[in-house]
């Protein structure tokens, strides 16, 4: 299935056969693959167009060789949490673009770039949530802007998943309802 998070072994030997043995790294070339390819095509996909795929995703700026760590989601208007994998350092959106399921959910229409809220997120625990803000201690101009003008907005929980890093602990967000417009 294309939302299977979990990766083709055959896929994991091409790579590192190929020297790409990261896992986070192997997760990502498959999703990558997945979202033009069937499963079978993924397979067949020559080792060139692989060590194309690396780089371009390498280039990126994530950093692969560094482990993953959990990103675990709760979308209580859906009744239901999934936990999905990412490279320690990226952000929020960063693993909803790799992930097809969070992807549906956290849409990030501005590539990142704070001049939407369709990344908006919640993190209701206080100690995390002051834990992933900028230097200064409180949101960014330019993020409360955008929250302004996100529906549900939350004092003290609402966030651009853009601008939230995923630390060595992981990270527990909420979906806000008002922001999945297409469920």
């Amino acid at each position: 299935s294309k939302l299977d998070s979990k990766l083709d072994p055959k896929l994991a030997d091409k790579l590192t056969s190929l020297g790409h043995n990261q896992p986070a790294l192997q997760i990502a070339v498959q999703k990558e693959l997945l979202k033009s390819l069937s499963h079978a095509e993924m397979l067949n996909f020559p080792p060139s167009g692989l060590d194309a795929m690396v780089k371009s995703l390498l280039s990126s700026g994530l950093n692969y060789s560094q482990p993953s760590v959990t990103l675990h989601v709760d979308v209580p208007h859906h009744n239901t949490s999934f936990s999905v994998s990412a490279p320690l350092g990226s952000t929020v959106l960063d693993a909803a673009r790799d992930d097809l399921v969070l992807g549906e959910y956290i849409q990030g229409t501005c590539s990142g770039t704070m001049s939407c809220s369709t990344c908006h997120v919640y993190i209701d625990d206080e100690t995390t949530y002051a834990s992933n803000l900028p230097h200064g201690g409180s949101v960014e101009d330019a993020e409360m802007d955008m929250l302004d003008l996100a529906k549900g907005y939350e004092e003290g929980k609402s966030r651009l998943g853009c601008q939230v890093k995923i630390g060595e602990e992981g990270l527990r967000i909420r979906v806000p309802e008002e922001c999945t417009d297409y469920w």
